[in-house]
């Protein structure tokens, strides 16, 4: 069971349990909350018994590309004597998608109408580890309703955060994998993380 948050301009609409529309099914929605340079933005916890909790956010477009360009510097003071670990307090206008979150974006170059953020609260847990993204929805709005998609198959680029990890697809009979290195940025996700169903964290949260 997964207990969702939604937030709209930073504030608290309804809390419910897991449930709701089918990933990938079309769903009535308003078009004149998805305006001109909104991005929508899901935030997971990943829960040590297995739960997750979900929180879905509006932000800018401008908010999305100030945080990226600030895990870009954050990034390259790896080698500088500020420590990584303290610098990723600082990073995001938004204090709900953590600086050491795994963040998935639906295009290429970090950008996109939709950001999934992945976050798992506790080390070592085997349920914390994976991700099922079947279970998270991304949002396209016409001029007329919205539909919901799940976002397996839809990740077009992606930054690792202190995790690292991979994305795997199932083939016929055996599961194929896209490995990721914490801090990694790919600006052009590859075949299995593009069409990935699942997520796997594999280093310990530090």
């Amino acid at each position: 069971m997964s207990k969702t948050i939604t937030l709209v301009a930073g504030l608290s609409l309804t809390v419910a349990a897991c449930g709701g529309v089918e990933p990938g099914l079309g769903n009535p929605g308003d078009p004149a909350q998805d305006k001109e340079g909104t991005v929508h933005r899901t935030i997971v916890w990943l829960q040590s018994d297995g739960t997750a909790e979900v929180k879905t956010v509006e932000i800018s477009r401008a908010q999305q590309q100030a945080e990226v360009a600030q895990r870009q510097e954050m990034v390259q003071q790896r080698d500088s004597d500020s420590a990584i670990g303290t610098a990723t307090q600082a990073v995001g206008v938004d204090p709900y998608c953590f600086g050491s979150s795994l963040w998935l974006f639906d295009d290429y170059n970090q950008t996109g109408w939709n950001e999934l953020c992945l976050f798992r609260t506790s080390y070592p847990s085997y349920f914390s580890d994976i991700a099922n993204l079947r279970n998270y929805n991304l949002r396209y709005c016409d001029a007329y309703r919205c539909y919901l998609f799940s976002w397996a198959g839809r990740v077009r680029s992606y930054w690792a955060g202190a995790d690292s990890g991979d994305f795997g697809m199932w083939q016929v009979d055996f599961r194929d994998l896209e490995y990721f290195q914490p801090w990694q940025r790919v600006d052009y996700a590859g075949t299995v993380a593009s069409n990935a169903w699942t997520v796997e964290f594999l280093s310990p949260v530090p």
